[in-house]
């Protein structure tokens, strides 16, 4: 099997939308202000 790639792991993730809904930023805000791609995080 190959490596996942950096950041697709559950708990990367866990904690991006544990932090996306504490912060009450839409998901797009989130993804913006953490540097994150809006359809990796599913928008």
């Amino acid at each position: 099997m190959g490596s996942m790639a950096a950041g697709s792991g559950t708990s990367f993730w866990r904690g991006h939308v544990e932090a996306w809904r504490a912060s009450g930023q839409s998901g797009g805000d989130h993804c913006a202000a953490q540097g994150l791609s809006r359809k990796s995080f599913g928008w």
